[in-house]
């Protein structure tokens, strides 16, 4: 299983030997580390190495394969991977569209959409916002989907344990001793005292990243790019800078000169859809069972989210959106899934979609109340 590569960072020089892993791990001749199921898998370095002042302990392989929790590794492009979800989008007049991810490889990615992610991580990073550090971009010789060569791209992490966000939203017993540490260090580094397996002290974590997400997401728009998806399962932590990391770049675009003149409607479109994805997480069996309404009034998420994004935004107005957003959400969702939580384990698909927040409805309201707060 041979590669060429296509583009290569001469900023930055690995030891062989750990160029040599990279390389083993991309022929499929050893697996790399995975911490969840997906496309994505880790080497972390022997020689870590200093670029830019900041000190990098692994890399992240995106597109040799699907890892599975048990170890074993689906080669890329052998079966179609189908999002069918649809994205809140815009057409050319600046109205609301529904707009479907196109059908893509399972466990890889097509040559044009790895191209697409190595550029966006490089002119981020050129532009100082908290993302990974592209290395290589590496297409397969003889792995083809729908007649587009197949690629990788390998990026620098800063984390010794690259262990992305979103677990820290489910109950402590549900972390392994591994993504307990982990989380622990991050406490610690954001000079939150106590233990980060009780529920008060992950809640104080929680709205701590939720505010430093929101902050990218808005550098991220700035930029010029939008992306149709956020969510907690692809972001990570920078332990030097203290800053929320976005990992998962292959579906961001610039936004056209067509579009250009809807760039805000775009931006607060990403904003909503961070909210959205960070409400619908509780969904999950594990993790309802720890809120109930008074303590997602206690602990408005949505408020933490809007703080990050608007920190010129005065506090009456944020408290006053984000409690129409969290009261929104728990009206017209989470009391009617509470009411069944008993049942959500052993619910289909069919029937738990019944229960879930109707999304167009929802990025309807977010996008009325978020504009009165942005237009002046």
């Amino acid at each position: 299983m041979d590669f060429t590569v296509m583009k290569h960072n001469s900023n930055i020089v690995l030891d062989k030997y750990d160029d040599k892993q990279i390389s083993d791990i991309v022929r499929f001749v050893k697996t790399g580390v995975n911490y969840s199921n997906g496309r994505t898998c880790y080497h972390i370095l022997k020689y870590p190495i200093i670029y830019n002042n900041i000190r990098y302990c692994s890399v992240k392989i995106k597109g040799a394969g699907f890892y599975s929790n048990d170890k074993e590794v689906v080669k890329p492009g052998l079966s179609d991977f189908v999002r069918r979800e649809p994205h809140y989008g815009f057409d050319k007049n600046g109205n609301a569209v529904q707009v479907f991810s196109d059908i893509a490889p399972f466990g890889g990615m097509t040559e044009s959409k790895a191209t697409n992610e190595y550029n966006n991580f490089e002119y981020l990073s050129e532009k100082g916002i908290s993302t990974l550090i592209p290395y290589k971009l590496l297409k397969y010789n003889d792995l083809t989907y729908r007649n587009e060569s197949l690629a990788v791209v390998v990026a620098l992490c800063t984390e010794q344990h690259p262990i992305r966000l979103y677990k820290l939203l489910w109950p402590a017993e549900k972390n392994s001793e591994e993504e307990s540490s982990y989380y622990a260090s991050i406490l610690e580094r954001e000079g939150i005292v106590g233990n980060i397996k009780l529920f008060n002290i992950r809640i104080m974590l929680i709205k701590k990243i939720a505010e430093k997400y929101a902050l990218e997401v808005r550098k991220f728009s700035e930029s010029g790019l939008y992306i149709h998806s956020g969510g907690w399962s692809n972001i990570q932590y920078n332990s030097q800078t203290k800053k929320v990391v976005l990992v998962d770049l292959d579906s961001s675009r610039h936004i056209s000169d067509e579009c250009s003149k809807f760039h805000r409607l775009y931006s607060i479109r990403d904003l909503i859809s961070n909210i959205y994805r960070l409400l619908i997480s509780l969904y999950n069996p594990n993790i309802i069972l720890q809120y109930d309404e008074t303590v997602l009034k206690n602990n408005n998420y949505v408020y933490y989210l809007l703080r990050g994004y608007f920190p010129e935004v005065n506090e009456e107005e944020l408290q006053k959106t984000s409690n129409d957003i969290m009261n929104y959400y728990i009206i017209n969702c989470f009391n009617k899934i509470k009411a069944i939580e008993f049942k959500m384990n052993v619910m289909t698909q069919e029937e738990s979609q019944k229960y879930e927040l109707v999304m167009f409805e929802f990025y309807h309201f977010c996008l009325g109340k978020i504009q009165k707060i942005t237009i002046k």
